[in-house]
């Protein structure tokens, strides 16, 4: 109770993860599949995270840097930070057209020129689903650095 209270006092400058839970000779394993949970908190206004609860980034976890620079290198590294921005956006607001262009202040006619100009530069169609797949991956690598 005492640590519930505690973080609620101060959740806007803590973070917290909680791990699997473990037997008391094996709690290194908790420790690191908390490491793991903590390393998806992203946003600041995020501060709690329960491994129990992941999904895609117990995969993304696991990659070694070599494969995720490797990876990041085929896909967006050409892109500028604000390509990025939009793509995170984008994804978002679950590929909406109508949504991304409300939230980001843009035309829907400048959103597609910025979408084709990814595609462009990466080979990878951010509205075909294979494709943003892929760039969806890529974003979440390069967030979690």
């Amino acid at each position: 109770m005492f640590f519930i209270t505690y973080f609620l006092n101060y959740a806007s400058i803590l973070q917290v993860a909680v791990g699997k839970s473990s037997p008391v000779f094996q709690v290194h394993h908790s420790y690191e599949s908390a490491l793991t949970a903590i390393n998806t908190l992203t946003n600041a206004s995020e501060n709690f995270a329960l491994f129990d609860d992941l999904t895609l980034h117990l995969i993304l976890s696991s990659v070694t840097d070599d494969t995720r620079n490797h990876f990041l290198q085929k896909t967006i590294s050409g892109l500028s930070t604000q390509d990025l921005d939009i793509i995170k956006v984008y994804f978002s607001e679950d590929m909406s057209l109508i949504r991304t262009c409300d939230k980001l202040y843009l035309h829907k006619n400048t959103l597609q020129y910025k979408l084709n100009r990814i595609h462009k530069i990466t080979g990878l169609n951010p509205r075909k689903f294979q494709d943003a797949v892929l760039l969806y991956l890529a974003v979440l690598l390069r967030t979690n650095l």
